[in-house]
């Protein structure tokens, strides 16, 4: 078994709109790392996602 939680949330170095994902993983006990984006780093990451918008949460168990 890896150290790297399942999950990883994506979204600004804010609370914002990512915040109730946030509050209902940390409810469930569930571990994610939360990584927040500066702007540039936005930029750079934008193209990679499907709809193109944050927040993101990604499951990287998906295919087990």
């Amino acid at each position: 078994m890896t150290d790297q939680p399942r999950y990883t949330l994506y979204y600004f170095d804010i609370r914002g709109r990512a915040e109730p994902i946030r509050l209902l993983l940390h409810h469930a006990g569930v571990p994610f790392a939360d990584r927040g984006l500066a702007r540039d780093e936005w930029r750079a990451l934008k193209p990679d996602l499907g709809l193109s918008q944050l927040p993101v949460l990604v499951d990287h168990g998906a295919g087990d």
